[in-house]
């Protein structure tokens, strides 16, 4: 159905031999055409001249003529976030739904299986989109200052490489699973529709609206811990704004309410009034910084449900 045309008998057969003729394991064992088998028959059908037929399927997957996807398809996936209204004081977050799909797209391009996603295969988790997010989260060459990553190994170039066998390796960053899905905290909580969006361009199938949650609200937090702040939140992304005079200070600060010791060295553009930072999967701070922000001691300003004037975290 993806040609607009029904496919007679005869007419799926010669298809299927086709594309088996030439891609062993372009059909199933079902009979039905395999990825490699369907993007082989579409670089046949270009090769003969015959692009109006791949413009047709791609339309039929709901494509302009920009390879972006049509605002029609765009905002009928995203109407159900309209419906889920939330307070000055709430966030959106991934659900488990969306965790759960982000969790899956981690393991699919993580080639190697080394547990990262390096520099090129983050890019090819974004090769069917239209680019990054254009968020400041997602604009850096380096996520170690903000997010969890590993040192990973990787071969240069043959002219590059030195003689020796050590010169042939180089270090670099590389996204953990943890920093992965913390990126897509802070995205969603920043701008749901972009985090719904790249999961339309990523291929979820399903209900867009079951992704994405609206938190629980501060004082619901304060009321569950009898009115004091224990440490232990029920979101994840914590929006922090922290006052003082030097920016170094500031970010030292935010670090310590994520145990990250490096976002101390966070450019100083992100110094601005306001750094959202994702906590890790329980939410939860560690014992300085919760004591901290309980007692109002240190240069920490108010700062997810442990004081007033946090806006939205």
């Amino acid at each position: 159905t993806c040609f607009n045309t029904p496919l007679q008998p005869e007419e799926l057969e010669g298809v299927r031999k086709v594309v088996s003729s030439k891609i062993p394991d372009g059909i199933d064992a079902s009979g039905g055409i395999t990825l490699k088998g369907f993007v082989y028959l579409h670089a046949l059908f270009v090769a003969r001249g015959r692009m109006d037929t791949t413009w047709t399927v791609l339309r039929k997957f709901g494509y302009d003529n920009a390879l972006h996807l049509r605002e029609d398809v765009v905002s009928a996936a995203l109407g159900g976030l309209q419906s889920q209204k939330k307070a000055q004081d709430q966030v959106y977050e991934l659900s488990e739904r969306g965790n759960a799909f982000f969790s899956q797209v981690f393991r699919t391009f993580d080639r190697d299986g080394d547990g990262a996603l390096s520099p090129q295969e983050l890019q090819e988790v974004f090769s069917t989109c239209p680019a990054m997010p254009f968020l400041e989260t997602w604009q850096r060459s380096d996520f170690s200052t903000t997010v969890e990553t590993a040192a990973v190994s990787t071969s240069k170039p043959a002219a590059e490489a030195n003689a020796s066998a050590s010169g042939r390796q180089q270090q670099q960053q590389a996204l953990t699973l943890r920093g992965f899905l913390s990126l897509w905290d802070v995205t969603t909580m920043q701008s749901p529709q972009t985090t719904l969006l790249y999961m339309l361009y990523l291929g979820f199938k399903g209900d867009l609206a079951q992704c994405c949650q609206v938190s629980r609200r501060r004082k619901q937090d304060l009321k569950a811990s009898a009115g004091g702040f224990t440490g232990k939140l029920s979101r994840k992304v914590l929006n922090c704004f922290v006052f003082g005079t030097k920016a170094q200070d500031a970010q030292a600060v935010l670090g310590a309410l994520i145990g990250n010791d490096n976002i101390s060295n966070i450019s100083s553009s992100l110094s601005s009034s306001r750094i959202d930072l994702a906590a890790d999967g329980s939410g939860t701070l560690n014992e300085a910084a919760a004591a901290g922000i309980a007692t109002g001691g240190g240069p920490a300003g108010p700062a997810g449900g442990g004081g007033g004037g946090g806006g939205g975290g």
